[in-house]
C-alpha cells in the first residue's frame, strides 16, 4: 500500500497517500484499536481501506503470522460489498504480490500469503460470528445497526486487531456515540480523522461550492465536511445525549413496565418509573429468528424492580400468546396510534421526564436517533407524516409504553344493536 511500509518480497505497492490517509497507518502504528475515517464524500475513504489493510497484511506475514490469517471487509449490504468493496480490493492489489483469488461462493479473497479477507454485510449481523480477525475495514458503518458494533469488538478482540471505519456521518447513532464520542473523550483506543472532500485534491472544488450553495447546511455538513449533524425529519429530533444518566439498579419498588414488540425483528424495552420521570433501563433486540422460549428467559434475565404489567403491539397476538406461555405476562394492548404517540413522547421529551441509562439500551438509542419520516434525498423536505416503517421496534416500543400509561384511556367500540324485525305486517 502506502509507503515503504507495504513492500512484499518482491514487489511494492505503489501508492502516495494524502495526509489524512497517511494518519490512519499512523494511528494503527501506535496502537489504536478504533480507527476512523469520517470525511466527505468523494476523499477517497473506500478507495484508500484495502491499502491500509495491506500494511497490516504484510506486517503479520513478516511477523511469520500470514499463514491461515482471517481479515474482514465489512459492508453495510451484500450489493455494497459486491459493487464497492470487492472491485477497490482487487483493483489495489492487482499486478502486486497481494494478488489473489475471490472465491465468490464462499465470499472469500485468498491471498498469496496465506490468509484471507472475508467479505461481509451487515445486513446479517450474525452471519460473521466465528471469525477471529488480525484486522477488519467497516465500510459507511453510519447506516449500520447497532448490533454490529459488540460484533465488531468480538470478531477482532481476540487478536486485538485493529479496524478502519470509512465512511461520511449519516446520524448520530451508535457511530456517534461508540466512536466519536470516546474519541472526543480522550480513549487512547480510539481515533478520528475528519476531513472535507475537498481536502482530496482530485475532488472538483466547483462541485463542493455548488453543494454548499444548493444542500441545506445539516446535509451539506455531514456529505462534504464529515460533521455530525441531527438530520431534517427525525421524528423525536430533541432525543439526544442530554438524557443519558449513568446505569443503577431499579429499586424493588418502583413500577417496572415491559413493552414488548414481537416478531422477526424482536424488540423488547424495559421502562422504570419514579417521580414522574421514565427510564429507559434496557432492551432486548435482536435480528435472528428465535422461539418464544428463547425471548422469555432473555427477558426474565433483565426484569428489575416492581413489573406491573407487559405491553404489546396488539397487531401481533399470537405472538404474545406463545410468551405468555413461557411465564411473561399478562399483556395488555398498548395504544397503538401513531401521531398521537408520538406527540405524547415528543412532550415527555421535551419536559425532561425520559431518562437513558447509558451503555444500557444501544439499540434504543442508535434507532431513535435514525428514526425519521420520509425526506427529500436533495431538499430534505419531508415527504409524509407517517414514519419510516424501518429499525422502528424500539421507538415503537417506547411510543406503546408512554401513550398506553399516559395517554387517552382505550376505549372499545360500541357494537351496533343487530335490528331483527322493524315491526308492522
Amino acid at each position: 500500500m502506502a509507503t515503504e511500509k507495504t513492500k512484499t518480497k518482491t514487489k511494492a505497492i505503489e501508492v502516495t497517500p494524502y495526509a489524512f490517509q497517511e494518519s490512519t497507518l499512523d494511528a494503527a502504528d501506535a496502537g489504536k484499536r478504533f480507527i476512523a475515517m469520517i470525511g466527505g464524500t468523494g476523499g477517497g475513504k473506500t478507495w484508500w481501506s484495502p491499502w491500509w489493510l495491506s500494511d497490516q497484511i504484510v506486517k503479520d506475514h513478516k511477523a511469520g503470522n500470514g499463514k491461515g490469517a482471517r481479515y474482514i471487509a465489512l459492508g453495510r449490504t451484500s450489493d455494497m460489498v459486491r459493487d464497492m468493496l470487492l472491485p477497490v480490493i482487487e483493483g489495489a492489489y492487482i499486478g502486486t504480490r497481494l494478488a489473489g483469488h475471490y472465491h465468490r461462493s464462499e465470499r472469500r479473497y485468498e491471498l498469496p500469503t496465506g490468509g484471507n479477507i472475508f467479505l461481509r454485510s451487515a445486513d446479517k449481523p450474525h452471519r460473521i460470528e466465528g471469525h477471529h480477525a488480525r484486522a477488519m475495514i467497516v465500510d459507511e458503518p453510519s447506516d449500520m445497526g447497532a448490533l454490529i458494533w459488540p460484533i465488531i469488538q468480538n470478531r477482532t478482540g481476540y487478536y486485538q486487531g485493529p479496524v478502519l471505519f470509512c465512511g461520511y456521518p449519516t446520524n448520530m447513532g451508535w457511530y456517534y456515540n461508540d466512536i466519536f464520542l470516546p474519541w472526543q473523550g480522550g480513549d487512547p483506543d480510539y481515533a478520528v480523522i475528519q476531513f472535507r472532500s475537498i481536502d482530496n485534491p482530485l475532488y472538483p472544488v466547483e462541485e463542493y461550492e455548488r453543494a454548499k450553495r444548493t444542500m441545506p447546511k445539516w446535509l451539506f455538513d455531514m456529505r462534504h465536511d464529515g460533521k455530525f449533524c441531527k438530520p431534517f425529519g427525525l421524528v423525536y429530533p430533541e432525543f439526544g445525549t442530554h438524557l443519558y444518566v449513568e446505569p443503577f439498579e431499579i429499586p424493588g419498588d418502583w413500577p417496572v413496565h415491559v413493552i414488548v414488540d414481537p416478531g422477526v425483528f424482536f424488540g423488547t424495552l424495559f421502562l422504570a418509573w419514579h417521580d414522574n420521570d421514565w427510564y429507559a433501563f434496557n432492551e432486548h433486540y435482536t435480528t435472528n429468528v428465535e422461539p418464544a422460549r428463547v425471548h422469555a428467559e432473555k427477558i426474565k434475565e433483565k426484569l428489575e424492580g416492581a413489573v406491573v404489567d407487559y405491553i404489546y403491539d396488539p397487531s401481533r397476538k399470537t405472538d404474545v400468546a406463545n410468551l405468555e406461555d413461557h411465564g411473561l405476562g399478562p399483556f395488555r394492548k398498548a395504544n397503538n396510534a401513531v401521531l398521537d404517540g408520538v406527540a405524547t413522547v415528543t412532550g415527555v421529551i421535551r419536559e425532561g421526564r425520559l431518562k437513558v441509562m447509558r451503555g444500557r439500551c444501544p439499540c434504543f438509542v442508535d434507532q431513535m436517533e435514525k428514526y425519521s419520516f420520509p425526506t427529500e434525498a436533495v431538499t430534505g423536505e419531508v415527504k409524509s407524516d407517517n414514519p419510516i416503517k424501518k429499525d422502528d421496534h424500539l421507538p415503537d416500543c417506547l411510543r406503546y409504553g408512554l401513550h398506553t400509561v399516559e395517554g387517552p384511556a382505550l376505549v372499545k367500540p360500541k357494537k351496533k344493536a343487530r335490528v331483527l324485525w322493524k315491526g308492522g305486517e
